[in-house]
């Protein structure tokens, strides 16, 4: 009867801290021995496995059974024990600011908390979970604690006897929220939706007409988000500026900003907010503040490791964030905590792709994340889809931008004029209005991507190092320097058109950087009517055509050189006649083997280029982005059947455009070790 008895009572009380006191007192039998039997008491009348779940739990309850030995044999001289031993394995627990929490509390309040603290400590060391859950709910509840605050429990892992340290802090946080903040949309959904909106305006022809409500639909985001955001921001202000809980604890304290943006959520909603073309700058600046107090709260815990801020930095960096002290320093302190502490740091190539803990939109990891999405690697298209719709949800949702009778005529008429020629871009630009002083040198990149090459020219300081130097005198001639230039891409892709406007009015560079979304042949028609010299034209990886080997090539790519193909004669036709006679270049570039000397050849035997030769071979400044390491498939089956090599004179084995130059291609290929294909050619003397 006793052993069902103890049966029973271990399933009720969940081992609960009286059910394992009372046990060996029950069956009056040595402790490891009434513990055995009741487990087989309760496995013969319940049916349930010895499962590791099961196993766990049994280990954990047989350490109370040990420890509780003494009262087998005096029952009160073994609780007395009992009782002591609790004190002095609790003494790892305490309050982090006593005399400003007893000056709240009062001293019988204090007491009264502070035991049951000690207590689920206790609990919590001997596994007594659910006996703990039930002592932190009284905690929180308890009748004494002042409005306004409330009790935070921290809990020290892995300490002999339990420990935890607890506070009164002030009452802010998701709990504070009325419904109608904690049940709106969330940042990151609105950054979704936001790049949603995006890819579904990339997907549709271009009209005057659509660029209007898509460019309103992306401010109502925007500012929604951001008004979200310094909700959010103005609570944890409010923690850390708290004077009645001091400790820096309370900054690890459960808020609405850590449920709604905690791990690196902030620095995905950033990522997807600059993707979209987001300009509000105010906004990223506020996210990374978000992303450093999470950073700050979990960045130096053993689970946290570097690659996991490297992570964080990565998407600021591609979103565009041009530098943020605190976050840098925050990241700067675990990382650093992670070296000392042989946390991964040595040993994770892929978080020591970004060597420094700030944001660099050329660091190769970031260009990285941006070339996965610029080329639609296939986790990212799903992605891309997934946000498409999630925009098409919201928008049904807020019933937004309904289109009158009026919007609706206009918009069937602009889509039946643009049925004809969907990418047909402006007649003419006008010059002075893109650039501040339209009399400057114009650099062109001819299908320009995400903009990245362009982004990294036109912020080229005016004290240039060697490299920039270097890469001046090849593609802008004499003492020319990049800061004297303009610069304008132009793609068809509206998403990475739209990604380089909103980076460009961030980093103020708007009046000397501008997009435009056009075919290749027609902008460049259009370039004869620019005021200033056209001094440089960059062709840089072209989506490539098929390798029409035995398997027939990629059916997914342009059926060949002359059907479907970017660089056409006529495209090379009218660069040469828009670039100055003596001092214009053209730059091209792929890491497709065939590619490269299909256009160069096409370039210099028929349009009337010349190949400029490297004067400077034995000069070393690829930085690593032109190392061959290894020959990709495509260049073996042009080797195999017997095409012309890129090698030799007029090739370059070295980078043309300095570091800050790089696209994101260029930069994959330098982390996958895949060799670059470069030339630099000049109108025919």
């Amino acid at each position: 009867m006793n052993r069902i008895l103890a049966t029973l009572y271990f399933v009720r009380s969940a081992w609960s801290v009286e059910a394992l006191a009372a046990t060996p007192v029950l069956f009056r039998g040595p402790p490891a021995l009434a513990f055995s039997s009741a487990t087989a008491s309760l496995q013969r009348t319940t049916g349930i496995p010895s499962n590791r779940k099961w196993r766990l739990r049994l280990r954990s309850a047989s350490r109370w059974t040990n420890a509780m030995a003494p009262l087998t044999a005096t029952p009160s001289a073994g609780i007395d024990a009992a009782n002591a031993n609790a004190d002095s394995n609790a003494n790892g627990t305490c309050c982090t600011d006593e005399e400003g929490v007893r000056a709240l509390l009062g001293a019988q309040d204090f007491d009264r908390i502070d035991g049951l603290v000690r207590e689920r400590s206790l609990a919590r060391w001997q596994g007594n979970y659910t006996g703990a859950d039930d002592l932190k709910e009284r905690i929180l509840g308890d009748p004494g604690i002042p409005g306004g605050h409330e009790v935070f429990l921290r809990d020290l892992p892995r300490r002999e006897g339990g420990g935890a340290r607890w506070s009164l802090v002030p009452t802010v946080g998701q709990q504070a929220r009325d419904e109608e903040f904690r049940s709106g949309t969330k940042i990151l959904q609105l950054a979704h939706a936001a790049l949603g909106l995006a890819v579904e305006d990339n997907q549709r022809p271009r009209t005057p007409w659509r660029n209007r409500p898509r460019t309103e639909s992306l401010e109502a985001l925007v500012d929604k988000a951001r008004a979200r955001l310094e909700v959010l921001l103005e609570e944890t202000r409010t923690l850390e500026q708290a004077e009645a809980a001091p400790d820096v604890e309370v900054s690890k304290k459960q808020t609405t900003l850590r449920t709604e943006l905690g791990g690196r959520t902030a620095a995905d909603a950033a990522l997807w907010f600059a993707l979209a073309g987001t300009k509000d700058a105010r906004l990223f600046r506020g996210l990374a503040d978000a992303a450093s107090w999470e950073l700050d709260r979990f960045g130096q815990r053993p689970s946290c490791k570097s690659k996991n801020v490297y992570q964080i930095l990565e998407r600021f960096s591609a979103a565009g964030l041009l530098g943020h002290d605190r976050l840098e320093a925050v990241a700067r302190r675990c990382l650093r905590s992670k070296q000392a502490g042989g946390g991964g740091f040595a040993g994770e190539t892929e978080g020591a792709l970004v060597p420094a803990a700030s944001p660099n939109l050329h660091s190769d990891r970031s260009l990285l994340l941006i070339w996965k999405f610029a080329t639609k690697q296939k986790k990212q298209q799903a992605f891309l889809r997934s946000v498409r719709k999630e925009w098409e949800d919201y928008h049904r949702e807020e019933g937004s931008h309904n289109a009158t009778e009026t919007e609706t005529e206009e918009s069937s008429r602009a889509s039946g004029a643009a049925s004809n020629r969907p990418d047909e871009g402006p007649s003419s630009y006008e010059w002075e209005t893109m650039f501040r002083d339209a009399t400057r040198p114009l650099v062109v990149d001819v299908g320009c991507g995400m903009g990245v090459s362009l982004l990294g020219l036109a912020s080229t300081p005016g004290r240039q190092n060697g490299e920039e130097r270097e890469s001046a005198r090849l593609l802008l001639g004499g003492d020319a320097r990049w800061s004297d230039c303009n610069f304008v891409g132009v793609d068809l892709g509206a998403l990475g058109i739209g990604y380089g406007r909103g980076i460009a009015h961030r980093w103020d560079l708007e009046g000397e950087l501008a997009f435009a979304i056009d075919s290749a042949e027609d902008f460049c028609r259009k370039l004869g009517s620019y005021p200033g010299e056209v001094r440089c034209c960059m062709i840089q990886f072209p989506t490539p055509f098929r390798l029409q080997n035995k398997d027939g090539g990629n059916s997914q790519l342009p059926a060949s050189q002359l059907d479907g193909f970017m660089v056409t004669e006529k495209l090379l036709e009218t660069i040469h006649s828009s670039l100055h006679p003596t001092r214009g270049r053209l730059l091209l570039q792929s890491n497709c083997e065939d590619v490269a000397v299909w256009m160069r050849n096409l370039a210099c035997r028929t349009v009337g280029f010349e190949s400029i030769d490297d004067d400077n071979k034995d000069d070393d400044r690829s930085d690593g982005l032109s190392k061959q390491q290894r020959t990709p498939q495509r260049t073996l089956d042009w080797m195999a059947m017997g095409g012309e090599r890129a090698e030799g004179r007029g090739w370059f084995q070295r980078n043309i455009l300095h570091r800050k130059g790089a696209t994101e291609t260029e930069a994959t290929c330098a982390i996958n070790g895949t060799p670059i294909h470069r030339c630099l050619l000049k109108r025919k003397e």
